[in-house]
């Protein structure tokens, strides 16, 4: 055969096309019972079990279950809490319990050692002359009943040749009474009966009473004597309302206590004590 001139070349043993080896290389096909094989090399996907949940998803229900639960127990007790306040009737605020107070003792001293009248008490009006017995309304041993120029003052103290005389622990007039007959000669006869006296009325315990001696022949309810006539605190003058009867009662720890009648009433109620003068 004539040669064309063209050469024809074969290709090398071992070498092969181009397109041939860029091409993809195919899967090997599945048969029924196996599994599919995963390219190598290539990431791994992780195999649940059907139904699994993430972890991320799982903190985010626990947490939402969490506070799901601290919020309804925050409503069950804000519940609990309206429902009782409305079943339950309002309690008065209480005063402070009498175990809690003390009854106030005070003495009498209106002068000092000179004879010189102390504050608050000031000299009111002056006599000469008379003569003084054992108090009737006070049961300080120095105290006296002393008689001046037609006058009865009681309780009265006396100090060398000078005598004071007091009409209520609440006021601070006081009567001067020289060269006196028996002063501080006598000596009480009125036991532990106190001049005077501070209550709670016991038929209105926002309210004290001021008692003071009654003085004279008084009448007595079961056995016991009405000794102390009593007014308002805040009363501008003397306003009777009551009486004190008896003798107060003392408790350790525990305010005194004193049988109160009060005016135009059969009742009578034990009183607490405020403040007692000797």
């Amino acid at each position: 055969m004539p040669d064309s001139g063209e050469r024809k070349v074969r290709p090398a043993v071992g070498d092969t096309d181009r397109t041939e080896q860029a091409a993809p290389a195919r899967a090997a096909p599945i048969r029924a019972g196996e599994e599919p094989q995963r390219p190598s090399g290539g990431p791994r996907a992780v195999d649940r079990p059907a139904g699994d949940t993430p972890p991320i998803r799982r903190l985010l229900l626990w947490t939402l279950g969490l506070v799901g639960a601290f919020v309804t127990a925050v409503v069950a007790g804000l519940a609990a809490n309206v429902v009782q306040s409305l079943t339950t009737p309002p309690q008065p605020t209480p005063s402070a319990s009498p175990a809690t107070r003390v009854t106030a003792v005070r003495l009498v001293r209106p002068f000092d050692d000179t004879g010189r009248l102390l504050p608050p008490y000031q000299e009111a009006g002056r006599s000469a002359g008379g003569r003084c017995v054992e108090s009737y309304q006070s049961s300080d041993p120095d105290a006296q009943r002393c008689f001046s120029q037609s006058q009865v003052f009681d309780p009265c103290w006396s100090l060398a040749e000078v005598t004071v005389c007091l009409r209520s622990p609440w006021d601070s007039a006081a009567w001067i009474i020289e060269d006196i007959e028996g002063a501080r000669a006598v000596r009480r006869s009125m036991g532990d009966a106190p001049w005077a006296l501070e209550v709670r009325n016991p038929f209105d315990e926002r309210q004290t009473l001021r008692c003071g001696a009654a003085g004279g022949a008084n009448g007595t309810v079961a056995g016991m004597r009405i000794g102390w006539r009593c007014s308002p605190a805040d009363a501008a003058e003397f306003r009777h309302v009551g009486d004190l009867i008896g003798l107060p009662r003392s408790e350790e720890g525990k305010p005194w206590t004193i049988f109160f009648a009060q005016e135009n009433n059969s009742d009578v109620r034990e009183a607490e004590v405020v403040t007692v003068w000797r």
